[in-house]
């Protein structure tokens, strides 16, 4: 065992916090190299450090848990790229947003109305594709991800083009 680093060495060393080692364990995302019978304490080999710190550096930039897993197991670079794309591209969305939300105070501040863009559009009426199914709150995340996935399949299938944004209530 004098090869294996204690949970808090382990710590220590990647710069990611006892709970959060705990809690990635609990999840399934960076287990233990070996965990003791009788006491329960968990014992990390130096060679998982990569992977903690990657973790790390991936909650540093707000991409959450579910991701970097699937950046972890990404068996083709190809796949890895496209999930960090996708955090990308949700990243550069949330940053427009901040500069929006930005020019407004800022004007707000200098005296001048605030700058809203309002339209008045009527539109003819237009089916609608929908699902419906009772889902517990934990579940309501992988529910809404495969319901919209289906939809947009059932869009697909039907030759139908998307009129606007995907909603959920």
């Amino acid at each position: 065992m004098s090869s294996l680093l204690t949970i808090g060495e382990f710590s220590r060393l990647t710069h990611v916090s006892v709970k959060a080692l705990r809690h990635y364990h609990d999840l399934g995302l960076l287990a233990p190299a070996q965990i003791d019978r009788s006491s329960g304490y968990r014992f990390y080999a130096a060679a998982q450090a990569p992977a903690a710190q990657l973790i790390r550096r991936f909650r540093e930039m707000d991409m959450p848990l579910d991701q970097i897993r699937a950046v972890l197991e990404a068996l083709d670079p190809a796949a890895r790229d496209a999930v960090i794309v996708a955090h990308l591209k949700s990243m550069e969305r949330q940053l427009e947003q901040t500069q929006t939300t930005v020019a407004s105070l800022r004007a707000l501040l200098e005296g001048g109305a605030p700058a809203a863009d309002v339209e008045l559009r009527t539109l003819k009426p237009s089916a609608a594709l929908t699902m419906t199914e009772p889902v517990a709150w934990d579940d309501t995340e992988d529910w809404l991800r495969d319901a919209l996935s289906s939809l947009r399949g059932q869009v697909s299938r039907l030759g139908a083009s998307r009129m606007g944004p995907d909603g959920a209530l």
